[in-house]
């Protein structure tokens, strides 16, 4: 995958992670998709993460030249939930993720409208 890090004031606030390959992998074509992110703790709630995902979508878009993403998050993370949403995320399905003995949402973004 290819790392993308989120700076404010030359501080990382965030950080992508895509990866374009993801559904000829055997976990993440099932529950980490196509772009994984998390932001600083300090820095959540501010949209932050909305404008990462959407400069994700183009990256896979432009360079890789997808045109759906699939992007996944715990059941019950409202903030990522949002920001998937937010981004144009249709709910596909709840995955039960063994593991860690928790559901995972997934979510399709198409990338051609």
């Amino acid at each position: 995958g290819y790392v993308y890090l989120y700076l404010e004031d030359d501080e990382v606030v965030g950080m992508i992670n895509i990866r374009p390959e993801a559904l000829s992998h055997p976990h993440l074509s099932k529950y980490g998709g196509h772009i994984g992110y998390s932001i600083r703790p300090d820095k959540r709630n501010k949209g932050i993460g909305t404008l990462m995902l959407k400069d994700g979508l183009v990256i896979c878009k432009e360079r890789f030249n997808l045109d759906k993403v699939l992007i996944t998050c715990l059941k019950g993370n409202i903030g990522s939930r949002k920001v998937i949403i937010n981004n144009g995320g249709e709910y596909d399905e709840d995955i039960y993720y063994s593991p860690e003995q928790k559901y995972i949402e997934r979510y399709w973004i198409n990338l051609w409208k």
